[in-house]
């Protein structure tokens, strides 16, 4: 939990992180596009090279996959945990009030969001000896080295001679920095409090006094937030200030209507094409490739699912049938028939 709010959004506004390291005070300054454009040629020069003495990402993806470590079905795995995450999500909006449902929601949650750190940490487990990570390494060395300054706002390292730079006091340093790095709840909780809100509301084009390119990533983070927050707060079914307050119950909300406006706009594309075929009691489209398959079966609702579900088990279990063996076909001829009798 941040302590004083208003000294970080101070921090942001300002581009600065001060600390303190062995009693002395000093400041890390973001990185102006001049500084990461200097970054960048740094990166390439390093490239240039290490690039036959180290391995790149598909020689590790290799080895991973040949020593049983990762391989394309664990990727598989953790997208169906992201997908999992987004459905407990969902399920806690859905339950939020329900004190019950909801703490098993966010049980699940905790649980399933390990097993994604474990199944990331494995898939990355060897990311440290290729070549772009050492070039990246290089490049925010630099980045930290022309951002460090004393309190008399001077650069305390001099890139140009990197080697005889203090291990000890330079990683001590930014690992000082790197604990002060604000994460996605504490963005979500400054843009959703007061004393950014009498800022943002009477904001203009420029909030931060500089162009948009000259911003850290830490103000492009609170402003991507605070223009979440105000879309939502715009919403015709804007949730509960208390669910708003909940990062993963918001999300599921957002999930949920971003699944409910897709699915009005997939019955819309259903809708147009029963018009051209408006006698038709089924409709076959051909899928170019496993993304149209998909698409076109999510047209179905849920009991057009469910039969063709049924049909499919059906034809597993008795082979080659005519349509009119099919069980939920027998079923509406029986129905039919039965109709035709009641009107007699």
């Amino acid at each position: 939990m941040i302590r004083n709010i208003s000294a970080v959004i101070d921090r942001i506004i300002s581009k600065k992180i001060y600390f303190i390291y062995q009693d002395n005070v000093y400041y890390y300054k973001y990185p102006n596009s001049d500084i990461k454009l200097q970054s960048s040629l740094i990166y390439e020069e390093h490239y240039d090279k290490i690039k036959y003495d180290n391995f790149i990402q598909e020689d590790i993806d290799f080895y991973l996959q040949d020593f049983d470590i990762a391989d394309a079905s664990l990727k598989q795995f953790l997208e169906g945990k992201y997908k999992q995450i987004d459905n407990l999500k969902v399920e806690l909006y859905q339950n939020f009030w329900k004190t019950k449902e909801s703490k098993a929601a966010r049980n699940k949650l905790k649980i399933v969001r390990k097993t994604v750190q474990d199944t990331e940490n494995q898939l990355h487990y060897l990311d440290s000896l290729t070549t772009e990570f050492l070039c990246a390494q290089r490049q925010n060395e630099f980045l930290f080295i022309n951002g460090i300054y004393d309190k008399n706002h001077q650069l305390i390292f001099d890139y140009n001679k990197i080697d005889t730079i203090s291990e000890h006091m330079f990683n001590g340093m930014i690992t000082v920095i790197n604990s002060k790095l604000l994460k996605s709840a504490d963005f979500r909780y400054i843009a959703r409090s007061y004393d950014w809100r009498s800022i943002w509301n009477i904001k203009n084009h420029h909030i931060f006094n500089e162009p948009i390119v000259e911003w850290s990533e830490e103000q492009k983070s609170l402003v991507a937030f605070s223009q979440m927050y105000d879309n939502i707060h715009q919403h015709l079914d804007c949730p509960d200030d208390k669910l708003i307050e909940d990062d993963d119950a918001l999300d599921g909300w957002s999930i949920y209507q971003n699944r409910k406006l897709e699915q009005e706009k997939k019955k819309k594309g259903v809708n147009s094409i029963a018009d051209k075929y408006d006698k038709a009691q089924e409709i076959f489209l051909v899928a170019n490739d496993a993304q149209e398959f998909n698409n076109i079966m999510d047209m179905n609702d849920d009991v057009a699912k469910s039969k063709m579900s049924n049909r499919f088990d059906f034809v597993q279990q008795h082979g080659r049938v005519t349509e009119d063996n099919l069980p939920d076909v027998r079923a509406d001829i029986r129905q039919q028939y039965a109709n035709m009798n009641k009107r007699k």
